[in-house]
């Protein structure tokens, strides 16, 4: 479907379609911050959009990138580094925030946390 109809699908949507979207996306926000409330990892929930921002700071890495690659290697969950986002100067060397898309389906995001469960947090 070329994107101007898409677009034009999307403004004829009836309420009820956003109000149920809604309501998808919360929980599966929620199953991401169940998980990491459970490994006692902190976050920070969006007001608006379909990210998380995971704090993974005090578990001994100094490079958000270096982080992303070992969990991708390791356990097979994709995230992106924050400081990307950032300059050098907004965000210390020794910050490792991971931004997780929630935009997915809830097994997907279920499998991520049982992954991320499974690592051995000494050994990073």
């Amino acid at each position: 479907m070329p994107l101007q109809m898409g677009m034009v699908e999307a403004v004829g949507s009836e309420e009820s379609y956003y109000i149920q979207l809604r309501k998808d996306y919360r929980k599966r926000l929620d199953i991401l911050k169940k998980g990491f409330d459970e490994m006692e990892i902190p976050y920070l929930a969006p007001e608006g959009g379909y990210f998380l921002l995971v704090d993974f700071s005090g578990f001994g890495w100094k490079d958000d990138f270096d982080f992303t690659k070992y969990i991708t290697e390791h356990i097979g969950v994709s995230a992106r580094p924050l400081s990307g986002f950032y300059s050098n100067e907004t965000l210390t060397k020794q910050s490792v925030w991971l931004r997780f898309a929630f935009c997915k389906e809830e097994e997907v995001l279920k499998e991520a946390i049982e992954r991320f469960k499974k690592i051995k947090w000494q050994q990073c």
